[in-house]
């Protein structure tokens, strides 16, 4: 076979066999390096329609196979990848949920201590109110006491002389 238009080979993986004039794709399991040759897969390798060449890798395959038999370990590495993208979206949203969470708490202490602060420094006005107002009250008090604890004082030092 010369490939003159350079399209590469277009009898490869057909097979005309036992001189007749039928061409067929070669069969799964069977390789057909050129129109009069089929041979069997071999071992390691599958060969699916239409094989020139066995290229296909397959490490539990046995000569002639007409089913690619899967490793196990792709399938687990792909659920580990996927368990692991699942967890890193998990934490994700998770952190971004507890960055909101905490804003908020945040946002609710000030406010519940700015109010608590104003709530005592209304007390505090109060008492100091009420301490001035008890202060007023006691002089007035003592101004009527007054002249009474003059006239003891008097009497007292009358009795000591």
């Amino acid at each position: 076979y010369k490939d003159v238009f350079e399209l590469g080979n277009v009898y490869g993986g057909i097979y005309c066999g036992n001189e007749s004039d039928d061409i067929e794709n070669c069969p799964r399991g069977m390789y057909c390096p050129d129109p009069e040759t089929m041979l069997p897969c071999p071992s390691g390798f599958y060969c699916p329609y239409k094989t020139a060449q066995p290229a296909i890798r397959c490490r539990k395959c046995q000569e002639g196979a007409t089913q690619l038999t899967q490793d196990p370990y792709g399938y687990i590495v792909l659920s580990i990848i996927l368990a692991l993208v699942a967890i890193y979206i998990g934490f994700g949203l998770l952190q971004r949920n507890n960055k909101r969470l905490s804003d908020r708490i945040h946002y609710f202490e000030k406010r519940v201590i700015a109010h608590r602060f104003s709530e005592f420094e209304n007390r505090m006005k109060k008492a100091h109110n009420n301490m001035l107002g008890h202060g007023h009250q006691q002089k007035q008090m003592l101004e009527k006491l007054r002249p009474k604890l003059e006239v003891i004082s008097c009497r007292l030092s009358k009795l000591e002389k």
